[in-house]
């Protein structure tokens, strides 16, 4: 079990490393869901449109 932490602590540590990866880690999930959202907004709404589930 030892070698198993020892080998996540490296690839961790490796990961924390780069900058790049670490500013990318933290920043594109609130760069994406931001602009999910700023996309959704811009869609108009439908009032008429219903979502009807299909029974078997």
């Amino acid at each position: 079990m030892n070698r198993v932490w020892t080998g996540i602590r490296a690839n961790v540590s490796t990961f924390l490393r780069t900058p790049l990866n670490v500013v990318l880690a933290l920043l594109l999930p609130i760069v994406v869901i931001e602009g999910w959202g700023q996309a959704m907004a811009g869609l108009p709404s439908m009032p008429t449109v219903e979502a009807i589930p299909i029974e078997l």
